[in-house]
């Protein structure tokens, strides 16, 4: 097995000037090696010439800009709806093209040669597996084409596209675009809407109008903008933190108490690993008193039930929040039921609903159409343990990828971009998955391209870092006589 298998195998080679080559001995290296010997973080990283980045035909630039086009076309449907009273049809034009242009890079291989990709294609394919076998198989087959052509597809097509820094950083742009475009839609057509809850309605975007989706898209679109405030210079900074302190505002007015728990563990998250840590008090300590100030008082009581009983409830508002919760929690118990019921298959991708209703109407009981509120329990109720193992497996492994990418890529001076896009990268799946625990999101595009990006990036390191381009055989990591196989093995080591 290859050992970039293993997520711990993030391998590297000396990026530094004056290395040895192959033919010399260890004792020969210049010192460019610290005491403890892993690299000098102060030097300079120098362009490996045998690793040159890779040149994107006109096909891959072709596919980047339809890529680019997709991902921001679903904000001017909704914006063409609202202005124009008609679909605006990129969308439906770049979604028709990508797969084309994706076929005819011919980087397909890419999308697996990190440690999520395998996962997360077994994932897709156990799917397929599980379709002839689902409760209602139209309705499967739908939710499986939407999955594969809207979702599933680019994850690959990032893989395949983002062969230079570039174009890493030129994505990045594009989704921070969407994330001030979602705060602009907030104040402009934004408003409490059931239960004092705030969301964007009659909106032709689902997650606009679902508070709780909008509470994960203004989080995910804070920690996109947080790449600008690590690697920015002044404007775009303070712009970028005035965009995040606006979005977090937003994300308290929804009441998403799965939100607000996603955006607690991930600052948690982003304190530990930062090099900044008392910055990081200082400034939380001015800003956020302000922000939950100025959140209405319904929605900060709402974020703070997170844990109640209907003994509790002081208002009718509270008895429905509480009710809410209580249902969720049925959910989950029938959800889970449903996994353990169809241990193998599960009920069928997007199947859950449906399944629990007939179950229910066989016991006599009141049929009630709901999704599962919990993203892993859909999973295992519509595909199973095995789709629940490589679901789960993809994202530690997603996890794993981002965080050793960004310890090896922040001690080494010249690759500040890839650390400060693994970091965003990694905050944003571990928001991701806390957020999956109250919400469905198996099926949308979240993964995909966060993840896409995230093999990307691990990708572009591995030959900064002056690993091969391609994925050699466990053999040839293991010859001894390699004196580059000791700096591989000191910066997986030191992970």
């Amino acid at each position: 097995m290859s050992r970039f298998n293993n997520p711990k195998a993030l391998t590297a080679l000396d990026p530094l000037p004056g290395r040895s080559s192959p033919g010399e001995t260890e004792a020969s290296e210049p010192s460019s090696m610290g005491r403890k010997g892993g690299p000098d973080p102060a030097a300079p990283v120098a362009a490996a010439e045998e690793f040159p980045e890779a040149k994107p035909s006109p096909v891959h630039k072709a596919c980047f800009v339809m890529l680019c086009l997709y991902l921001l076309s679903a904000y001017a449907n909704d914006f063409s709806y609202r202005l124009l009273h008609a679909k605006a049809y990129i969308s439906t034009v770049s979604i028709a093209l990508l797969p084309i242009l994706f076929a005819a890079t011919g980087g397909a291989f890419r999308s697996v040669q990190g440690p999520f990709g395998k996962w997360y294609l077994a994932f897709g394919a156990w799917l397929a597996v599980c379709a002839p076998f689902s409760s209602w198989k139209g309705n499967t087959l739908s939710v499986l084409f939407e999955f594969y052509s809207k979702s599933f597809l680019l994850y690959f097509a990032i893989c395949a596209c983002v062969l230079r820094l570039r174009e890493l950083k030129r994505l990045m742009f594009v989704l921070g675009i969407g994330a001030v475009v979602v705060v602009f839609t907030c104040f402009k057509y934004g408003r409490p809407g059931e239960g004092g809850r705030f969301a964007v309605p009659e909106s032709v975007f689902s997650f606009f109008a679902n508070a709780n989706e909008l509470a994960l898209q203004l989080l995910l679109g804070m920690i996109v903008l947080l790449f600008y405030v690590l690697r920015k210079g002044f404007w775009l900074r303070a712009f970028s933190l005035c965009a995040i302190a606006i979005s977090f505002y937003y994300l308290l007015r929804t009441g998403s108490r799965g939100g607000f728990l996603a955006a607690a563990v991930t600052s948690v998250a982003f304190f530990l690993l930062s090099k900044h840590k008392l910055r990081l008090v200082l400034l939380a300590s001015a800003a956020l008193p302000v922000v939950f100030l100025a959140v209405p008082s319904e929605a900060r009581h709402r974020l703070f039930m997170i844990v109640g009983s209907q003994a509790e409830a002081a208002t009718e508002a509270d008895g429905a929040t509480i009710a809410s919760q209580r249902a969720r929690e049925q959910m989950l118990r029938d959800s889970i039921r449903m996994t353990l019921t169809h241990p193998l298959f599960g009920a069928g991708p997007g199947d859950y609903a449906g399944a629990n209703a007939k179950y229910l109407e066989n016991l006599g009981l009141r049929a009630i159409w709901l999704e599962t509120h919990n993203t892993y329990t859909q999973v295992s109720s519509e595909s199973g343990i095995p789709g629940f193992i490589f679901f789960v497996s993809a994202i530690i492994a997603c996890i794993r990828m981002n965080y050793r990418v960004y310890r090896q890529t922040s001690r080494i001076k010249g690759l500040e971009d890839y650390a400060a896009v693994s970091l965003c990268m990694l905050l944003s799946i571990i928001a991701f998955s806390v957020d999956a625990f109250f919400d469905q999101q198996a099926y949308t595009a979240n993964l995909p391209i966060l993840t896409g990006l995230s093999t990307a990036t691990y990708l572009l390191a591995r030959r900064a870092l002056g690993a091969p381009p391609r994925i050699e055989s466990a053999d040839a990591f293991a010859a001894k006589d390699d004196p580059r196989n000791t700096v591989r093995n000191t910066l997986a080591s030191a992970t």
